[in-house]
């Protein structure tokens, strides 16, 4: 009786041959099943069911299975009404259970593997019967892609360590109420890369009758201390900026004031300032000054490095042996201090968001007392890079406000940042400044491009209300619910924005922050 299929000698050749290999060898922790063959009347049938037993094995296959799903599948072995005498059963079976599934033989003669995984594996499994193994491929991948991102730490004696979440809830004031929270995590890619978060944020908030001050920047991912470098321009830029509106006898607050007045009469209190207004207000140069101090601190510490790799001392860390970054992993860039690379401004690139805001009382005329102005906010802003700044308004006719525009640099996906020396000139950073004054808003919305990318990915998207109102009254609620609640405390507040960062978004996987000055006394009407 001829128990191959067919007249096709060939493969009956190589059945054979598969036959006469040696054994493969499993791994540790790959499945293995040991199958028995058991004649019971003795009938001289083993080696034609061992044969037949061979070929159907060596033409199954196992399909993938994905965790926390029910997997079933069945390997036929033999026919029993062929076979009626013989039957297998199974001996052992090691490393199945550990995943979550079961082995059987079934009453028709096949091997059943079922069961639902509980975890992901990507290996063989060893089918083994008498001196014959065989292997079949089989993973069990995650249900959720998400779950294959790891969580890795930076190698131990990185510079410029850095937390890899940081949020700040803060009342700025209580008449409007006006609430700030700011939350930054690092992405799931630099999580998986073992890197630090590049993101970073500054805030320095004044009494009511002052000015407070935001930034938000992005490091670039190519550059090896570009976290270092976000950091330290939000703060000396808040730092100066703050300091520089809130001085005594400040010039800025009357020249502000004349333009409000004048803005109010002319009709177009929500407009957009002319480069003369921001230049006659001073506005300019107090942010020139800020941007300057910014790149200026940066420049120290390039220099301050570049001092210290000259000077020969005694290290208790060699920085040039390997890291013992964990392996299988593609790490992004080197992040040790080398003396044998040059440490450049180019090493902490960063983008960089800035804003100061400020409430003008009611202004009336001296002589008159004539009333010439309405309650106003001044917004006055500065955006170099990608992400996203805009005044959320969603009533009336008021609209949001995209408080400048996303910049890329001459090649796709390069942007520009505010370490470039040429950013740090008059004809680079007017364009990059708005003086908005708006009666009132609901939120001044500050974000890198983690948060940008996945909700406003255009610039005509940035630019459409609608994509705000989706934003603020879909979005926010659903992926970082309590941070808009005006009941809570400002801190539970700032932790549910911090939490919300967590959400899920195909392909952007980047580090995420979100700053939000939020006018808790303004109900979204729209339209």
């Amino acid at each position: 009786m001829n128990y191959f299929r067919g007249n096709d000698r060939s493969r009956q050749r190589e059945r054979a041959k598969v036959y006469q290999e040696p054994p493969r060898i499993p791994k540790d922790g790959d499945p293995v099943v040991v199958l028995e063959l058991v004649d019971s009347m003795n009938s001289g049938l083993e080696s034609v069911a061992r044969t037949v037993l061979t070929q159907n094995i060596g033409d199954a296959t196992l399909p993938n299975a994905r965790v926390g799903e029910p997997f079933d599948s069945a390997i036929r072995l033999l026919d029993p009404a062929e076979f009626r005498s013989v039957r297998i059963e199974i001996k052992s079976v090691a490393g199945l259970r550990e995943l979550g599934l079961r082995c059987e033989i079934t009453s028709d003669g096949a091997l059943r593997v079922s069961g639902a995984p509980n975890a992901s594996f990507e290996g063989s499994v060893f089918i083994c019967f008498g001196d014959y193994s065989v292997q079949k491929k089989f993973a069990v991948v995650a249900s959720d892609p998400y779950d294959l991102w790891q969580n890795n730490e930076p190698p131990e004696g990185s510079p410029y360590p850095k937390e890899h979440r940081a949020s700040q809830g803060s009342t700025l004031r209580n008449r409007p109420p006006l609430r700030l929270l700011v939350a930054s995590a690092r992405g799931r890619s630099h999580a998986h890369n073992g890197l630090f978060r590049d993101d970073d944020f500054c805030a320095k908030i004044a009494d009511d009758s002052g000015w407070s001050v935001f930034a938000v920047a992005d490091g670039a991912g190519s550059a090896r201390f570009s976290r270092e470098g976000s950091r330290i321009a939000c703060q000396a830029a808040v730092v100066s900026l703050y300091d520089t509106l809130n001085a005594k006898n400040s010039i800025v607050d009357e020249n502000l004031k004349r333009a409000i007045v004048g803005s109010a009469k002319a009709g177009d209190l929500n407009g957009e300032r002319s480069a003369e207004t921001i230049k006659d207000s001073l506005v300019f140069q107090v942010f020139y000054q800020a941007l300057y101090k910014a790149h200026a601190a940066i420049h120290e510490e390039v220099a301050a490095r570049k001092a210290d790799a000259e000077t020969p001392k005694a290290e208790s860390l060699d920085l040039n042996k390997p890291t013992d970054a964990p392996q299988g992993r593609f790490i992004a860039r080197d992040d040790r201090f080398d003396r044998a690379k040059s440490v450049a401004m180019r090493d902490y690139s960063t983008t960089l968001l800035l804003a100061a805001i400020k409430r003008f009382p009611p202004l009336k005329s001296k002589k008159s007392g004539e009333r010439l102005s309405e309650p106003t906010w001044a917004i006055l802003t500065y955006w170099v890079g990608d992400g996203a700044l805009a005044l959320y308004r969603p009533n009336g006719e008021a609209r949001t406000i995209l408080l400048g525009t996303p910049d890329e640099g001459e090649y796709a996906g390069e942007t520009r940042f505010v370490t470039d020396a040429s950013e740090i000139t008059e004809e680079r950073i007017l364009p990059r400044l708005r003086a908005t004054f708006v009666g009132n808003f609901k939120a001044l919305v500050m974000a890198t491009d983690g948060i940008s990318d996945p909700f406003f990915p255009t610039v005509a998207k940035a630019r459409d209300n609608a994509e705000w109102d989706k934003f603020w009254l879909e979005i926010l609620p659903r992926d970082f619910p309590g941070a808009l609640d005006p009941k809570a405390s400002v801190k539970d507040r700032a932790d549910a924005l911090l939490k919300g960062l967590d959400f899920k978004s195909k392909g952007n996987h980047d580090d995420r922050t979100l700053l939000l000055v939020v006018n808790d006394g303004e109900e979204p009407k729209c339209e």
